[in-house]
């Protein structure tokens, strides 16, 4: 679900000024896996706007992931 940008500012100001994220997921309604993204992206690019992987990140990551499956498919195989 994508949340409003004033909304995914007001959860994280809420748990910098009380110091506690359960009480913010109870309060907003919103898992605390939820709120530790948004810390973590405002930390990271130092703001909350949605980033948007592009196709070529996201087939990069499907064709690690399947390479990863068949050499470990192929190791169960053949030992």
């Amino acid at each position: 679900m994508a949340y409003a940008l004033d909304f995914r500012e007001k959860v994280p100001a809420y748990c910098k000024r009380t110091g506690r994220i359960t009480k913010a997921s109870d309060v907003f309604q919103i898992l605390r896996h939820t709120i530790y993204g948004w810390l973590k992206l405002k930390e990271k690019t130092g703001n909350l706007n949605h980033h948007i992987k592009s196709k070529e990140q996201n087939l990069g990551k499907l064709i690690e992931i399947a390479s990863k499956t068949i050499l470990l498919i192929i190791r169960c195989l053949f030992g």
